[in-house]
């Protein structure tokens, strides 16, 4: 017979009665907290050591879990992470969604866990997050690097995984992911799928993406560039014919690129021409409720470097700088104010202003979702004050 769990019964609840949620930070003696549309709402039950083991032997029994399921008593988690010395991973599929479950200790040696919510097929791009012109051009851009940025849980995977599997509708081709953990399982269709979870199927994204460089891919999908390591094949990848993608924690396209100069302090200048030459394209992902608060949506912004557009050169021009002024310039071109522009670029005020403007997003919503607050403040007074 399978353990009951508070923490479960908790969750089950929720799904049940189909409550919108992103994320659930579970504390040993703190109250349970859920991420929703609506704000973070607070349980009104104070967790203890044992409901976090109890939910993780549930988790062993449901999966035969052959690391979990050894434990013994009710202190056997904390035992367990107080000997790895780092958190657990673990997946686990529902009939209505995927959980990503990470359990780890905290505030010397408490017990936690946090809980990510996906559903179980890959969300379609909506028009409102990438409209239909540019999610073309990143499905048939020339091989190169595309990179997704955003803070953590800013809808950066999900984004691309529907971009992947646009790609696997439309085009033949291999597509190889390197994740951790795989959060949402793809089938083959006119793509050959292999899907790799770091820590089973390899051992870090820069050997995972090194060996996958010899595996006939067409795209290549890494979870996050934390390292020069990685960013080094990434660009080797991308200089080689394959469409390199992936996922860098920052706020704009300026801070992206400073970040991975940063990495190559002895060759600067030539890691700025490599990525002025691979790089196709920058998305940036922010995640907001809508008005109604039942929902979450996924903002962007996007700079594409289409060498045939006339921001081509400026884009280039920018890039090799290799300095945070000259990078900036970046962020100007992507205005719709930008004589050049024409459309094919895109700030995240622009996005955020359209969607307020027509009633998808309230105004707070979308100025705590900027990177510029008081320029859309002020933009969006001006709005009001001639309407």
């Amino acid at each position: 017979m399978v353990e009951t769990s508070y923490i479960a019964k908790r969750i089950g609840e929720l799904i049940a009665k189909k409550e919108t949620f992103t994320d659930i930070s579970i504390h040993e003696d703190r109250m349970m907290q859920f991420i929703t549309p609506r704000g973070t709402l607070r349980d009104d039950h104070w967790i203890s050591r044992d409901d976090i083991d109890a939910f993780a032997r549930m988790i062993a029994k449901l999966q035969d879990d052959p690391e979990i399921s050894k434990l013994t008593g009710k202190d056997g988690l904390r035992q367990l992470l107080l000997q790895k010395r780092e958190a657990i991973d673990r997946t686990i599929t529902l009939p209505d969604c995927h959980l990503r479950v990470n359990f780890f200790l905290q505030d010397l040696g408490k017990l936690a866990m946090s809980v990510r919510k996906h559903p179980l097929k890959i969300p379609n791009i909506q028009p409102h997050t990438i409209p239909p012109q540019t999610l073309e051009y990143l499905t048939r851009v020339q091989p190169g690097l595309i990179l997704f940025y955003g803070r953590t849980n800013s809808g950066k995977t999900t984004t691309i995984k529907g971009l992947l599997e646009k790609i696997n509708q439309t085009q033949d081709g291999h597509i190889i992911t390197i994740e951790d953990p795989i959060e949402y399982s793809q089938e083959d269709n006119k793509c050959l799928i292999s899907p790799k979870q770091i820590g089973i199927d390899v051992n870090s994204y820069a050997s995972g993406l090194r060996d996958a460089l010899r595996q006939h891919p067409s795209h290549i999908m890494v979870g996050e560039i934390r390292d020069r390591a990685t960013m080094e094949t990434a660009l080797h990848g991308a200089e080689s014919g394959i469409t390199v993608i992936a996922t860098i924690h920052a706020r704009d396209p300026a801070t992206v690129l400073w970040k991975i100069l940063k990495w190559f302090p002895d060759n600067i200048d030539q890691t700025a021409f490599s990525l002025a030459n691979t790089l196709r394209a920058m998305v940036g992902c922010t995640m907001l409720p809508t008005q109604n608060k039942d929902a979450f949506i996924v903002a962007t912004e996007y700079l594409l470097n289409d060498v045939l557009h006339a921001t081509g050169p400026a884009i280039a021009k920018a890039i090799s700088t290799a300095t945070p002024t000259g990078l900036q310039t970046l962020c100007e071109i992507m205005s719709e104010d930008y004589p050049a522009n024409k459309g094919l670029h895109r700030q995240l005020n622009d996005a955020l202003f359209k969607l307020y403007t027509q009633g998808t997003v309230t105004q707070e919503a979308a100025i705590n979702a900027s990177n510029q607050p008081s320029t859309l403040s002020n933009r969006i007074f001006k709005h009001k004050t001639r309407n």
